[in-house]
């Protein structure tokens, strides 16, 4: 059976894939909804009702989605819940007029209660999610079982610098007919390549949406338009009430 699984999502991505990543799509998630400050936020969800350990809560980077987790998310949920949300304008979440961490940071309280993680959920907050995250435990870090930043760097205050500060409105997005031009257009940021083929071909596939026109990214592009960071990141790591990890 896992092996005409692995054989059929081969032809999915175009590649071979490992039974692992077979295995891992075999453990599908629910899917849900939560309004969070009159906007829809979905999330996906693993694991028992309730469990003998926290829960986990996966954030996605910039311009990504809660599919990122689907083979990774798997691997933590038999004795716990585990859950992974799209951030309000990405993935299949609503959008927003104005979005950052004041309506991001709502968000993860929201599905970490509505997915039912329990007291003291552990956040896994991947680049973009770990800055969210790490504004999240400087509210919330003595309710929290611990925090893991993945590809994020927490700067000195004389070494922050304001990437969207002053940068220009995005454009609306661009809109094609075909989508298999998107999926050829998909690449990592920052670009890079991956001996996992089949894992960048199943995140593309994600990666775009269907609309009346035709196919378009999942992200809205006004996503990072007036972006504020901040330079007190050190500051909040130093403050925090819960166990910190970096990977």
């Amino acid at each position: 059976m896992l092996a005409r699984h692995s054989e059929r999502l081969g032809r999915l991505t175009g590649h071979p894939v490992p039974a692992w990543f077979a295995d891992a799509m075999a453990d599908a998630p629910s899917s849900h909804r939560v309004d969070v400050e009159g906007c829809s936020i979905h999330f996906l969800r693993w694991g028992p009702p309730e469990g003998t350990l926290p829960g986990i809560l996966f954030l996605h980077g910039g311009g990504a989605h809660a599919q990122w987790w689907s083979f990774i998310a798997p691997f933590f949920d038999n004795d716990r819940p585990v859950a992974a949300l799209d951030f309000s304008g990405m993935g299949d979440s609503g959008r927003r007029t104005e979005y950052g961490s004041h309506v991001h940071v709502p968000e993860i309280s929201a599905v970490s209660e509505a997915a039912g993680l329990g007291d003291g959920p552990i956040i896994v907050g991947h680049s973009f999610g770990g800055m969210v995250s790490l504004i999240t435990a400087s509210k919330y870090s003595k309710q929290m079982s611990g925090l893991l930043l993945v590809d994020f760097v927490v700067y000195k205050p004389e070494d922050h610098h304001e990437w969207y500060e002053d940068r220009a409105p995005a454009r609306p997005p661009r809109i094609v007919t075909d989508r298999n031009e998107l999926l050829q257009r998909f690449r990592l940021m920052p670009p890079q390549s991956c001996v996992n083929q089949f894992l960048v071909d199943y995140i593309a596939d994600h990666s775009i949406r269907e609309t009346e026109a035709g196919w378009a990214w999942t992200f809205d592009p006004a996503a990072y338009d007036g972006l504020i960071i901040g330079s007190d990141h050190s500051k909040i790591l130093s403050e925090l009430k819960c166990p910190v990890g970096f990977y």
